[in-house]
């Protein structure tokens, strides 16, 4: 599958208050989980996906980030990233993951982006960017990262809710356009679509089409292309850290971007101590039913946190 995501938006600024004193004089992303620093894991996995070029937004001791990753063209080490453009742009006042976010826009322009936590670590071997990225090029919507979680610690994150989107009940298929669909009772077999989704004067609201007959999927997709359909949603909503959450599907730090975006983050209403969070600009794009989100398939962690961390590290190195 052709990629057309080549540039990437890593947020490292955060102070790491939650592992203190680990943190105070080391960034969180540059712990080890190995022989590695947790954000040199992550960028060899956007290097594996197809990135060319990231740009790391830094802060705390941002001058260890640079130190680290500087004159790697000429050490074996770190072959996979030797021709990988990395650039820095700093947060100097650390007023939310919004204005993190906003500080790429002259780097990304007009093009499509992956976006990342720099502390949200996926094994490399799942390759979660590449599954998002292949989520994204299928729908050219924007994507989320989502996982579940046991419903003791919902809790602590923003929790998802969703509508279903799975496969076996919506379907486009682009390359042939041709559908198979079952509205109020009627068949519609083997019928052409056009560009606005109109099939025989019949405009469908949804982003995806009704499909009655899963068998046949076999004719248009492989089991890969299935299989990223079946754990894809259409978000309708994100609740941070409820008291009782009713879901146990999570926000998960990393997202593929439209530019679109940017327009979101502008003049954001709900603002609290200056700061804008990257969550209320979702929200905007959950009302015009524009965001997506992918279950992805494979292991996560979060190293935010002291167990968070020994867990990585165990895991990582097994």
């Amino acid at each position: 599958m052709k990629n057309s995501i080549k540039k990437a938006v890593v947020l490292s600024a955060g102070k790491g208050i939650r592992i203190y004193p680990l943190t105070k004089i080391f960034p969180k992303t540059m712990l080890p989980i190995g022989e590695k620093p947790a954000l040199h894991v992550l960028l060899e996995e956007l290097v594996d996906a197809g990135i060319k070029e990231v740009l790391i937004i830094v802060g705390h001791n941002a001058n260890i980030i640079k130190k680290y990753f500087s004159n790697i063209e000429y050490d074996n080490f770190f072959y996979k990233l030797k021709f990988l453009k990395i650039t820095y742009k700093y947060q100097r006042n650390l007023n939310g993951t919004g204005n993190a976010v906003n500080l790429a826009k002259q780097f990304v322009g007009n093009d499509n982006f992956f976006v990342a936590f720099a502390d949200d670590i996926t094994n490399p071997k799942d390759k979660v960017c590449q599954q998002l990225i292949n989520v994204f090029l299928l729908t050219k919507k924007n994507i989320m990262a989502t996982k579940n979680v046991d419903i003791e610690e919902a809790c602590k994150y923003g929790i998802i809710k969703t509508k279903n989107f799975y496969l076996d009940k919506y379907l486009i298929i682009k390359n042939s356009k041709k559908v198979f669909i079952n509205k109020k009772n009627k068949k519609y077999n083997n019928c052409k679509i056009n560009n606005n989704y109109k099939i025989n004067n019949i405009k469908f609201k949804n982003f995806f089409i009704k499909y009655k007959y899963y068998n046949n999927l076999k004719k248009y997709f492989n089991n890969d292309k299935i299989q990223l359909y079946k754990n894809l949603f259409l978000v309708k909503k994100i609740i941070e850290k409820p008291n009782h959450p009713t879901s146990t599907l999570i926000n998960f730090g990393r997202y593929v971007f439209t530019p679109e975006i940017f327009k979101k983050l502008k003049n954001l209403t709900n603002q609290k101590n200056n700061e804008k969070y990257l969550t209320e600009a979702l929200e905007r794009l959950i009302k015009e039913n524009q965001l997506l989100a992918y279950k992805f398939q494979g292991k996560s962690y979060d190293i935010g946190s002291i167990h968070g961390y020994i867990e990585t590290f165990k895991e990582i190195n097994k």
